[in-house]
């Protein structure tokens, strides 16, 4: 008794740290992102800015102080998600780059679906210059902008999904069918 009480403790313990593994995944992934989009915005090939969006959601201006608000909520939101990522790997009893990049085409969809929500959720986005509504998948920022929200949605889930260790489940003994 105390021995299968013991295995099931040490598993309750590889879940927990599954999902810090995955949460760091998905910090590190949505870091990943920021640091792609920055140059992007710099060389404006997009005006697409995620971290200036969320922030400004906080604290209904655009600037320095609201950007790294905005990062920390993306880092946030990246570290939630990839812990959905990570639940949806076990499920599937593995992971890998390919099926991350499945599960992002769906994430993209959610995300895309909650940018065209922002001027609901925070009715100041509109006016703002330098935060126009983004539209669904970004969108009213151009095709680009929506391939580029597209890529880095892919981009996540590759780091995510290639990087996220699926454990082997536990082998059961075979059942006895009566005495032997």
């Amino acid at each position: 008794m105390q021995l299968s009480a013991l295995s099931l403790g040490q598993e309750k313990f590889r879940m927990k740290t599954r999902v810090g593994t995955a949460f760091g995944l998905g910090i590190t992934a949505a870091a990943v992102v920021t640091l792609v989009m920055i140059p992007l915005r710099a060389a404006e090939l997009t005006r697409l800015d995620l971290e200036m969006i969320s922030g400004a959601m906080l604290t209904r201006t655009a600037g320095p102080l609201t950007w790294a608000i905005g990062c920390g909520i993306h880092l946030l939101a990246g570290g939630l998600f990839a812990v959905i990522y990570g639940r949806i790997f076990e499920a599937w009893g593995g992971a890998g780059w390919r099926r991350g990049m499945a599960v992002a085409v769906v994430h993209n969809l959610v995300a895309g679906t909650l940018l065209a929500m922002v001027p609901a959720i925070q009715p100041g986005v509109p006016e703002h210059p330098l935060l126009p509504a983004p539209g669904f998948m970004a969108i009213q920022y151009g095709p680009l902008a929506a391939a580029t929200f597209l890529a880095l949605h892919l981009l996540f889930g590759l780091i995510v999904g290639g990087s996220y260790p699926v454990r082997a489940p536990a082998r059961r003994a075979p059942m006895s069918h009566g005495p032997a």
